[in-house]
């Protein structure tokens, strides 16, 4: 992803470098995660996905839709659309349950049609959104605030789109498996089961955001376990989620490499996990290029809880 000088600028202040004399905001250091102004072609592009075109909303692949608001916890606006599954050739509407989108770290929740459509093929009711400070939603890009957004949004999910009884999921790509997994250990009871794709460990993102900018690591690993608490309280207490997860893995993946993938699934509490690993493809392409076998796996975790 492309960076500025005033990005270079927030990670090198923790250490003095260029004689700024003020430690950096968790919004400046936010900076060099978060990118909500890539379009869908220059994600597309940096990914090496198809991008036919910029999407507006669900209806531009033929998806009903409706807009919904919430208010995170520090009272800043977070936007979303509830997207149910399309009557299929039975007349079949009723969700089968609902699934939360949380996408990554760049653009917005237009980005993300493609995992709406693996979603609502499979029957169920995607609910998909923008973080504080991407797309339409009010505040700044922050990664303090990703797990009190989620949150937000479960709430709503639960109150409105998931019909009495039916299983709430959540679908965490890239960034947005932190959050997700943050929500599977914090509040079991509202999550059925947690599908990562190529999933995020932040100590690791860190260690090699600092060596990148020639920053000792332990520096910024001390500023960010203090700033972005919730992240690494999730990581360092993955052994806790009983919740069920499928981890789905790009095998030429150098974003989230395949060794920092495999270790947070050996972490994960529950017994109830599986692994997959899609040949020759890289960070988060699987849904593009596989795009029936990334479906299947999806619909076989989420009928699992039907079936219980």
């Amino acid at each position: 992803m492309r960076q500025t000088k005033a990005h270079i600028a927030s990670i090198t202040c923790l250490v003095g470098v260029t004689g700024c004399g003020v430690i950096p905001s968790p919004e400046d250091v936010s900076r060099l995660f978060l990118y909500p102004d890539y379009t869908c072609t220059e994600i597309a592009d940096e990914l090496g996905v198809p991008a036919p075109f910029e999407p507006v909303d669900p209806g531009d692949i033929g998806l009903a839709f409706g807009d919904f608001s919430v208010t995170s916890a520090n009272g800043a606006t977070i936007n979303g659309w509830y997207i149910p599954p399309p009557a299929n050739t039975d007349g079949f509407v009723e969700p089968r349950g609902a699934v939360i989108l949380l996408h990554g770290n760049v653009g917005s929740r237009a980005c993300s049609l493609p995992w709406v459509s693996a979603i609502t093929s499979n029957g169920f009711a995607a609910v998909t959104f923008d973080y504080q400070g991407f797309g339409d939603s009010a505040g700044t890009p922050n990664l303090a605030t990703l797990y009190q957004d989620s949150s937000a949004v479960l709430d709503w999910t639960l109150a409105h789109a998931a019909a009495a009884g039916t299983p709430v999921h959540l679908l965490g790509v890239s960034l947005g498996t932190a959050p997700a997994a943050g929500l599977a250990l914090n509040r079991p009871a509202d999550v059925a089961t947690v599908a990562l794709d190529s999933p995020f460990d932040p100590l690791a993102r860190i260690r090699s955001a600092a060596y990148h900018y020639g920053v000792p690591p332990f520096l910024v690993e001390y500023y960010a376990r203090i700033e972005f608490s919730w992240l690494f309280a999730t990581r360092d207490r993955l052994s806790e989620i009983a919740t069920p997860a499928i981890f789905l893995i790009g095998a030429e993946d150098t974003s989230s490499p395949p060794a920092d993938a495999q270790s947070l699934f050996n972490a994960w509490g529950s017994t109830d996990k599986s692994y997959w690993t899609f040949a020759d493809l890289s960070h988060v392409q699987a849904v593009f290029y596989a795009t029936s076998e990334y479906e299947t796996l999806l619909n076989e975790i989420w009928s699992s809880s039907l079936a219980n």
